[in-house]
């Protein structure tokens, strides 16, 4: 009991509860070392060498559980793109209306459950439930980490905390920078 103890309190201040970073699937099935049955050959590799591309953004989100060791986690449009986007495995991108697409795969294909729903302003919460996955994840951290790391993450979503962190610095657009050197220009004239 005092482990499960120590580990929320640690999970609690982890702040690290998005999915945002993916590895080279070499190295990924290097450290995981899951393997299909029939072909032997290495899951992901399996995954992102797909034709479908379907296929290949579920193995980016999958990538990212295993990555960054997050059976439960939160997941906005923009933290999805983004994650797309900056996969190393392919060159895929994610428009706003595939982004529709790939959140009914997530919630119907039976491998994620959603504990909360995503709204306008709130990320959703979803969590691995595929056996044969959730075994293997499991095989990378003891299960009691992961059900700390369930209620670390159920508790910051119920947080005023639980929209995507932002960007700390925006660069402008050059259009952006025209407009304010042409009005600073003008200013000047002026006086």
């Amino acid at each position: 009991m005092l482990m499960n103890e120590v580990m929320g309190l640690i999970l609690s201040l982890d702040k690290d509860m998005f999915l945002h970073k993916t590895l080279p699937f070499k190295e990924l099935d290097a450290d995981i070392k899951v393997t299909d049955d029939e072909s032997k050959r290495f899951l992901f590799e399996m995954m992102y060498s797909h034709n479908n591309k379907m296929m290949k953004k579920m193995a980016t989100i999958l990538n990212a559980v295993f990555a960054q060791r997050l059976q439960t986690f939160m997941l906005t449009r923009t933290s999805c793109i983004k994650l797309i986007k900056e996969d190393p495995n392919h060159e895929l991108s994610l428009g706003t209306k595939e982004y529709g697409r790939l959140l009914y795969f997530i919630t119907n294909c039976k491998m994620f459950s959603v504990l909360r729903e995503p709204t306008n302003n709130k990320a959703g919460v979803y969590q691995l439930t595929y056996p044969p996955l959730i075994k293997e994840l499991h095989r990378l951290a003891a299960a009691d980490f992961f059900k700390a790391q369930e209620e670390a993450v159920l508790a910051f979503y119920e947080s005023e905390g639980n929209k995507e962190p932002k960007a700390p610095f925006k660069l402008k657009s050059a259009k952006d920078i025209i407009e304010e050197t042409n009005a600073r220009i003008a200013s000047k004239d002026i006086k």
